[in-house]
């Protein structure tokens, strides 16, 4: 009996030779850091492999390269390697990506996908509201470990995403359909949703998800969630942190990440710790650029934002500082007129010279501990209000302000000439302070140009 039932088993395993799982895995160190939370995302590459709806508020043209060393799925333990490319470009009437995955499950077949995408731009718009549609077709190709190539049909990802309110998002997607194939083995339909909540540098992102049998795979059903915080600087770009969980019918983990992007650039990182199972660590590398100018305002803004927060807390701290002096001066002349009420009753013999001489040093002691704060205070208030001017004059600050100049003397008709020179004092003068002159150049190149 044990051994019909072990030869049945070997011919079971025969009989798939392919795994054809293509399922529901981290595709990006963000995705992946953020429990996988990415179906109501919108504007990164990778959400095109969550909904592809989500690329459809991508404004610059994108590219993205993904490594990931995986050990857990929501599916059960696994061990593969992964590599994937992104690339997403606004096209005027909507937003076109293209997409390619090398997936490289351990003693499985190795597994391949191109996948072309659209998203709408602008589909159905209203005060605060912002609905878009998107549609990937996949072509998923595989092949076993002995070397030959698998049969394989075509799939369809379809998905719908909305904004609203600036802040909030839900978004739903239906992955695999019309019926893919590989090698045999129908791909695995999966139904997600989700919702995501952004409040000025804070995303909150919440996801379940239902995907369907596939190869050696039962049915499972997960659920993800994940915080991003990113925090900008105002010479050194911005930097996050994430983190988030992702559990599934055979499989839990925590996961957490961090990121940096600065100009048209971004790099992350993710790290997944499975909270049941071998204990293994999956990682994740992404690096991904944005093409194009990179845009000074918006990071103008994002540096004021911070810097009118900081002036805030000086500003709430030097409040504190003057009540506090306030308090300690109303004191000290207090102790004055104890000091000479204490005088005239000695003059005036109303009080015994022994008793006089002890209250002096009390007083003595309290005037002198009062005056030691009085000096503290306004010693932490002029410090306070250093870093308050100081901060009236960063290079940022100053760069912005002579930038403004030049616009408004470009506007006012100023001879090229005149524009060159302005601007190449400017590049001069800020030149090796950190502060992002690109847009300074481009205008200074398109003004050589025009001469």
């Amino acid at each position: 009996m044990m051994r019909s039932s072990l030869a049945a088993l070997f011919l079971l395993c025969a009989a798939s030779p392919l795994r054809a799982y293509f399922g529901d895995e981290g595709f990006s160190a963000r995705a992946a850091a953020m429990g996988g939370a990415f179906t109501a995302m919108t504007g990164d590459p990778a959400a095109v492999f969550y909904n592809p709806a989500g690329i459809a508020f991508a404004k610059r043209v994108s590219l993205s390269l993904n490594a990931l060393r995986q050990f857990n799925l929501p599916a059960g333990f696994t061990d593969q390697s992964q590599a994937n490319l992104i690339a997403v470009a606004p096209l005027g009437f909507g937003v076109g990506g293209f997409s390619y995955i090398y997936n490289d499950p351990r003693g499985y077949s190795s597994e391949r996908t191109t996948q072309f995408s659209y998203a709408t731009q602008g589909l159905w718009q209203a005060p605060g509201n912002d609905l878009e549609l998107g549609g990937s077709l996949k072509v998923p190709d595989a092949a076993p470990p002995a070397g030959g190539k698998a049969d394989a049909t075509a799939a369809l990802d379809l998905g719908a995403v909305e904004r609203f309110h600036d802040k909030y998002s839900a978004g739903i997607s239906l992955l695999n359909l019309s019926g893919g194939r590989v090698g045999g083995s129908k791909l695995p339909v999966e139904i997600r949703a989700g919702v995501s909540e952004s409040v000025r540098d804070m995303t909150f992102a919440f996801d379940i998800a239902h995907e369907g049998p596939s190869g050696l795979y039962r049915e499972e059903t997960s659920a993800g969630a994940g915080l991003e915080r990113w925090w900008e600087t105002v010479q050194h770009g911005a930097v996050a942190a994430r983190i988030g969980m992702r559990a599934g019918d055979r499989d839990q983990t925590w996961n957490m990440g961090l990121g940096w992007r600065m100009m048209g650039g971004e790099a992350d990182y993710a790290l997944t710790v499975p909270l049941k199972g071998p204990a293994r660590l999956g990682n994740a590398v992404s690096i991904t650029w944005r093409f194009g100018a990179s845009d000074p305002e918006a990071a103008f803004e994002r540096m004021l934002k911070t810097e009118m927060d900081y002036r805030a807390i000086l500003r709430k701290e030097l409040e504190a500082a003057e009540n506090k002096q306030w308090q300690l001066s109303q004191q000290l002349n207090s102790l004055r007129d104890q000091i000479k009420i204490l005088d005239n009753q000695l003059l005036n013999r109303t009080i015994s010279e022994a008793e006089a001489r002890k209250r002096l040093t009390d007083l003595q002691q309290q005037y002198q501990q009062s005056l030691q704060n009085f000096q503290n205070i306004q010693e932490k208030e002029k410090r306070l209000r250093e870093k308050s001017e100081a901060g009236k004059n960063t290079p940022q600050i100053l760069f912005q302000k002579d930038w403004n100049a030049y616009l408004q003397m470009k506007s006012q008709g100023a001879a090229d000439s005149a524009l060159i020179e302005n601007l190449r004092s400017i590049l001069r003068q800020y030149q090796g302070t950190g502060v992002d002159l690109s847009q300074a150049n481009q205008e200074l190149v398109r003004l050589l140009q025009n001469r």
